[in-house]
């Protein structure tokens, strides 16, 4: 392979021959951090041969904090209230309409600047995603989406909201 490294792969678990190109180059060229293998979906089981013991390092990625964001200065910290240290005065530097706003948008940085229904849907789309099939490719079991849409109403303590019915 040729070109500059490292070098960013999104999605491969859509062509999880990939993942044995990698870990060949791995073996050929031994050199740390070579390649970044991201992406969102869970690989199908048996799509890779080999586990990459010894090539990979696996990362779990989180939302953006609230700081990232740009919604927090980080200066009242949640560790300190813990340790019952005295809270910093912060005056307010941003609205409450927008800590609203920012909650209801979720973890997608790319929500942040959609309107309320733009990221009412991305949540939604992720939802519907994760009941259609994540949920399922877990371990192989076909799961009732109803029964998962009422499970997740039931867990956030809501009824059963018209956001969660079945499309």
């Amino acid at each position: 392979m040729t070109g500059g490294r490292p070098r960013l792969i999104d999605e491969w678990q859509d062509a999880p021959a990939i993942w044995d190109a990698v870990r060949l180059e791995a073996d050929r060229e031994p050199e740390a951090g070579q390649f970044i293998l991201a992406g969102s979906a869970t690989p199908r089981d048996g799509a890779t041969a080999h586990t990459g013991t010894g090539r990979f390092s696996r990362l779990r990625l989180w939302p953006f904090s609230s700081v990232e964001s740009g919604l927090s200065t980080g200066t009242v910290s949640i560790g300190g209230l813990l340790r019952n240290e005295p809270m910093p005065v912060a005056p307010g530097q941003v609205s409450g309409e927008r800590l609203i706003k920012a909650i209801l948008a979720g973890g997608w940085p790319s929500s942040l600047n959609r309107s309320e229904q733009e990221a009412a849907e991305v949540a939604q789309h992720y939802l519907d995603g994760l009941i259609s099939s994540d949920a399922s490719r877990l371990d192989g079991t076909r799961r009732d989406p109803d029964k998962l849409r009422a499970l997740i109403a039931l867990l956030a303590g809501t009824k059963r909201p018209q956001s969660l019915t079945r499309p």
